[in-house]
Formats: C-alpha cells, structure tokens, sequence
C-alpha cells in the first residue's frame, strides 16, 4: 500500500485501491478498471508488448516448500524430477520435472 501511496502522490491524485484477482490485474488495467496494476507483477516479454512496465521495486526470491515428510528427500529442484509439483495459477512454469 506504501509504494500505491507513493505513487498517487507523486502524480497529484488520491489513491483508490480497487480489488482484483492476481490473474486478473492485467486485464483490469487493460479495461480501465485501474491507471495501475501493483502486486508482484513479472515483467515478461509478452507483458511488454502490451503495457507499460517500471524497473522493478521489488525483489524476491522463490522458496521451496515441501512436506515434512519428504524434508530428508527435496533439497533442490532437481530432487523433484518424476513429481507432481503446485505452483500458483496463472504462472508459466520455468522448469518441467
């Protein structure tokens, strides 16, 4: 909310958050529904092609979550060859198993 407050004011304009689904933030933006989709957006080449993208204002990392009982066996992503993996929706996956 700090960085949407930021932002509004240094455009001159009160921030209004309106509240969407992840996997929704692009097309939303694209309708008019909002000026700006904030959320831990990737700047992807296809989103390039359709929207205007900052440098990043954050920095993440990706974390590996098992279950206790496979603590012993997965360590990396190369342990996971020949299981089934989750991932959040709407995201492309990097690496196939």
């Amino acid at each position: 909310m700090e960085i949407a407050q930021l932002l509004a004011a240094g455009l001159g304009r009160a921030p209004q958050f309106v509240l969407v689904g992840y996997a929704s933030i692009d097309q939303s933006v694209a309708r008019g529904d909002a000026d700006i989709g904030l959320s831990g957006i990737e700047d992807t080449p296809a989103r390039r092609t359709a929207m205007a993208v900052t440098v990043p204002y954050y920095r993440f990392r990706e974390v590996l979550t098992v279950r206790e009982a496979d603590r012993d066996a997965v360590h990396a992503l190369r342990d996971l060859a020949g299981r089934r993996v989750g991932t959040l929706g709407g995201r492309s996956p990097t690496t196939s198993c």
